[in-house]
């Protein structure tokens, strides 16, 4: 289903000509604010105006910025020029002169780099991530923003995180990743409602929404769409209570619920007018035609239709539109001119038939076209309906072969174990007895006594009794205290003392992943030290296992051959879990993991 997008101040805005800003055009609370400042208070106080106002004036935004980047300029203050600069490549960039901003920000990244101003450099790192993401480069957007994350990690900028986590989301959902943008888009929630942004939650709420609108799970999303709406009333955003609006409008649409699609898109439009929002209007008066189609209304639909399409010409014909309103009041005038002859009144009438026939062809032709549109749309979405279950059928079996096969092994391990243990395991004791009565070399009985040590170690590897009996953090206790006896590497195990009950199957592919990251950090990591932290939450089971070892190039991991990483991708398939790798050469490894807790991994 489409959803609109807003993006405030888009390309159809003019380019106005930099100028300083004089002391008239400024209002009564800023000139209080700049009296008896210095150059570089000045410098940050325009700025801010320019950033505050651009939605309302990019003319006299404009000229702010280029005051502000003077004062600094005058006073060498690095900061305030970046800032100065990255105001005005955003302007730059909505007169669509792109290159010409691109080289305005990557300006102040150099200012800010001098200045050391972290956030600085991290805020222009979202913008120009932003602006490769609407040109349609989402691995160069992704790119940017995984750098101003770097930063505000670093810097523990809570505001910085969530926006940055929110626009990671969108160039996922541009790519059709919706998992990973839904995974970003509850991030940046979490991080806003910690700093207690409430309009940055909004956001984030209405993300969350789309993506489960995307996911055809409507309800969900309208209750999110609710939240971030009840929010914008609060603090009176119109801008995005007029989207929110439209929105909410298109899910219950998606829902069948016309009348209140219909009210929904009414609000909008009504916002939209009181606004000036000729975007928002045009996309309302297309969604009502729509809407009225629906309901049989086909009369009023074709009226929304036409508004749509008239509107939407002008925003990119404004000159036609001009030349036809001149010739209209020519023609007009001429008719007046010609209003008391017969002649004119025959061609009057002629004409009037002309134009109800057309009017009539053009009503039908409309209603022609919305029936086909509708039909074209049923037949779609039916289309893409059988296809999403298809894909699940297919997906369904996979993870059954998948699931199958592990069984088979988990069975097989169970087996080989118990043989090793209950037959070999016996034997080899009773061995140890009889040539323990008997005349033999201590070395003889030191080698079975380490046969039998590393037979039960087997054993304990394929299938730790403890991890049926007491649960996985006990049988990854039991696993640290063997590996810590080798003296070879120092494992700590940090489980959440609150952790759920973790259904048995759930847990055995746990410890199996766990199990195969630990013998490849002994194998390759060059490690000392290695610790395994298990957290929950009300809906994710997060696994961090970190070491201190040499790293490695994660690339590698793309071509590796080694059934290792193919069975722990495997396991995490089967729980729909997701991992993250965290190393580069020279530096250790960190390894988070995260499942989502369901009735199917809980007991």
């Amino acid at each position: 289903m489409p959803i609109f997008r807003l993006l405030l101040l888009t390309c159809l805005v003019a380019f106005y000509p930099w100028r300083l800003i004089s002391q008239n055009q400024l209002p009564d609370s800023v000139l209080q604010q700049l009296k008896g400042k210095s150059d570089r208070e000045q410098a940050d106080l325009l700025a801010d105006y320019g950033t505050s106002i651009y939605q309302k004036s990019l003319e006299n935004a404009a000229m702010a910025f280029d005051s502000a980047l003077t004062l600094a300029s005058n006073s060498n203050y690095l900061s305030g020029k970046a800032k100065a600069k990255k105001g005005k490549g955003l302007l730059l960039y909505y007169s669509g002169k792109y290159e010409d901003a691109l080289t305005l920000m990557l300006e102040a990244i150099a200012d800010y780099d001098k200045a050391n101003n972290a956030d600085g450099k991290a805020e222009l790192f979202n913008d120009i991530g932003n602006m490769m993401r609407k040109h349609g480069d989402g691995d160069q957007a992704e790119t940017y923003l995984r750098k101003a994350l770097t930063i505000y990690q670093q810097t523990k900028n809570l505001n910085g995180l969530a926006n940055t986590n929110n626009n990671l989301g969108i160039v996922f959902e541009t790519k059709g990743n919706l998992d990973s943008a839904m995974i970003h888009y509850q991030k940046g929630l979490e991080l806003y409602e910690k700093a207690g942004d409430e309009i940055g939650m909004s956001y984030s709420l209405d993300y969350v929404g789309l993506i489960h609108a995307y996911r055809s799970e409507f309800k969900e999303s309208e209750s999110f769409l609710l939240r971030a709406l009840a929010i914008r009333e609060k603090k009176g955003e119109q801008f995005a209570i007029s989207t929110s609006l439209v929105n909410l409008g298109e899910v219950n649409m998606a829902m069948n619920e016309t009348d209140k699609a219909i009210n929904y898109f009414n609000r909008s439009l009504q916002m939209a007018d009181s606004l000036k929002f000729p975007d928002l209007q045009s996309y309302n008066y297309k969604m009502l035609a729509e809407a009225n189609s629906r309901k049989s209304n086909y009369k009023t639909a074709f009226d929304f239709y036409k508004r749509h399409i008239t509107l939407k010409d002008s925003l990119f014909n404004l000159d036609r539109n001009k030349q036809l309103t001149e010739m209209q009041t020519k023609y007009e005038t001429a008719e007046k001119e010609k209003e008391n002859a017969n002649l004119l009144r025959e061609n009057q009438q002629k004409e009037l038939n002309i134009s109800n026939k057309n009017n009539q062809l053009l009503l039908l032709s409309g209603i022609l076209i919305l029936a086909l549109s509708a039909g074209l749309l049923f037949f779609n979405r039916q289309k893409l309906v059988r296809q999403k279950l298809l894909n699940e059928e297919i997906q369904k079996q996979q993870e059954l072969r998948l699931k199958a096969v592990i069984a088979s092994q988990e069975d097989e391990r169970n087996r080989i174990a118990a043989e090793l243990h209950d037959g070999l395991g016996q034997s080899l004791a009773s061995v140890r007895m009889r040539l323990s009565r008997e005349t033999v070399s201590p070395e003889s009985l030191d080698a079975l006594d380490k046969s039998c040590v590393e037979l039960r170690e087997i054993s304990h590897n394929l299938m730790p009794s403890n991890l049926m009996r007491s649960g996985l953090v006990t049988a990854l206790h039991e696993l640290s205290n063997r590996i810590n006896k080798t003296g070879k590497l120092h494992l700590i195990v940090d489980a959440d003392p609150n952790l759920p009950a973790i259904a048995s199957s759930s847990a055995i592919h746990l410890f199996r992943i766990i199990q195969e990251l630990l013998t490849n950090i002994m194998k390759y990591a060059d490690a000392t030290e290695t610790t395994v932290q298990l957290m929950a939450d009300n809906k994710m089971l997060s696994v961090m296992v970190e070491d201190n070892g040499k790293g490695f190039d994660k690339t590698k991991l793309q071509s590796t051959s080694g059934n290792g990483w193919y069975n722990i991708h495997s396991r995490l398939t089967i729980l729909n879990g997701h991992v993250e790798i965290d190393s580069a050469p020279g530096r250790g490894t960190v390894i988070t993991i995260d499942i989502p807790l369901s009735k199917h991994t809980l007991v």
